[in-house]
């Protein structure tokens, strides 16, 4: 249970950053497009590549954390 709540806590960070990253990102490119006065070609499966590739991320990385506290008892985790 509590490596599920690792996994999960990892998608939700995962998925919040893509997002965030991918509008950020899209944000710049077309203001810097518009400061020079080009036209912004943004292809649109760029979006939820970015989404994609943050929620992969956040899983891997949860993944250590997680496998490593479904091993330990919860209550000898919480007594440290």
């Amino acid at each position: 249970a509590v490596g599920r709540l690792f996994l999960a806590e990892g998608l939700i960070v995962g998925f919040l950053g893509g997002a965030i990253g991918s509008f950020a990102g899209t944000v710049a490119a077309v203001v810097g497009a518009a400061a020079q006065g080009w036209v912004p070609v943004l292809p649109a499966a760029l979006a939820p590549l970015a989404v994609a590739i943050g929620v992969v991320t956040g899983l891997v990385s949860a993944l250590v954390p997680a496998i490593a506290a479904s091993r330990l008892n919860p209550a000898t985790a919480i007594r440290g």
